[in-house]
């Protein structure tokens, strides 16, 4: 048990950039929950999430989850929106009108995270 300890302890010394795996042990010494590093969260493993740099994660690893505008007008922007985690794009000289958006690049919000409205 205790090489094992060990292993599991060199393994979660190289890290990952957004999981560090986490030594909860159950009553058979198995693994069972993992912390995401930028909120500081435990998770069952197995489980998916979205933190708060909006990046949608399970225990392996997080990617982006959201799409970046990359083709719509020029008289447009893109605006960051931090509550929805999404990307708006609005007039330059009047942000409270929306533009369209004709490529994007990134995820582009799978359902499992859509917020319900």
């Amino acid at each position: 048990m205790m090489r094992r300890l060990h292993q599991i302890h060199m393994y979660i010394e190289k890290g990952n950039k957004h999981i560090q795996y986490a030594i909860l042990f159950s009553c058979l010494g198995k693994i069972t929950h993992c912390r995401d590093d930028k909120d500081e969260t435990w998770h069952p493993i197995g489980s998916s999430w979205r933190n708060s740099d909006c990046m949608d994660c399970t225990c392996n690893s997080c990617c982006s989850g959201y799409a970046t505008p990359v083709d719509f007008p020029d008289d447009c922007m893109k605006k960051w929106d931090q509550k929805a985690c999404e990307f708006k794009v609005v007039k330059k000289r009047d942000p409270s009108i929306s533009c369209p958006i004709f490529a994007s690049v990134g995820n582009m919000h799978p359902p499992q995270y859509r917020k319900k409205t």
